[in-house]
């Protein structure tokens, strides 16, 4: 499941609408509607705004380079 699709499925749960969201955020509506139907990407802050407002946290996990798996 995509980001996007995430943000809409969650906000429709908490029966938020786009409108009380996007003021929540900072952001313009149209923003918000253009992010939730994946044809605008938000940067990271606006993505841990949207995280932090929905109950989500960002966990970043470093990637495991292909020479350490074939040393290991």
């Amino acid at each position: 499941m995509e980001l996007h699709e995430i943000l809409r499925r969650e906000r429709r749960l908490r029966d938020i609408s786009q409108d009380q969201l996007a003021k929540q955020l900072g952001i313009s509506n149209v923003t918000l509607c253009n992010i939730e139907k994946g044809n605008q990407c938000a940067n990271l802050r606006t993505i841990k705004k949207i995280c932090d407002a929905l109950g989500y946290e960002i966990v970043l996990t470093k990637k495991q380079d292909e020479n350490e798996n074939n040393h290991n």
